[in-house]
């Protein structure tokens, strides 16, 4: 499997000092790359953000050892449902399970938070509210 990394436009692994240092780190899963830039610039101002494209290459990352405090994953990615045991999927792979933050366009709360996510949003989520709402659940 490929990943593909753009630093310069806030694609994959950025971080500031402080949340380097902190060794607080999220992992954002989001197909779409302009909504992908967008979290990650306000993201990276508080924590160490990699970003994937895909649930995949996020297990594949998970599995080689990425340790993030959270995911926040978009499950949805045009197909006609959410393949829910995804989110089970993302918390077994890392060696210390992440909490997993759903921000979808699809309002599948109920069902998102019976198989384990730790908060559901439901798009459009402004970059300002994904931050207040990680400081919550991290805190």
């Amino acid at each position: 499997m490929h990943l593909t990394s753009v630093p310069a436009v806030g694609t994959q692994a950025e971080s500031n000092t402080a949340a380097a240092a902190a060794g607080l780190a999220i992992m954002l899963i989001e197909p779409d790359l302009a909504t992908r830039q967008l979290y990650v610039r306000a993201l990276r101002q508080h924590w160490q953000v990699t970003a994937v494209r895909t649930v995949a290459e996020a297990l594949v990352l998970l599995r080689d050892g990425a340790a993030p405090q959270a995911v926040v994953v978009e499950p949805y990615a045009g197909a006609s449902q959410i393949d829910w045991p995804l989110l089970s999927q993302l918390r077994t792979a890392a060696p210390h399970p992440p909490r997993v933050i759903v921000c979808s366009t699809l309002d599948e709360r109920g069902r998102g938070l019976a198989w384990g996510a730790a908060l559901y949003l439901v798009k459009p989520v402004s970059p300002q509210q994904l931050v207040a709402e990680l400081n919550a659940v991290l805190a």
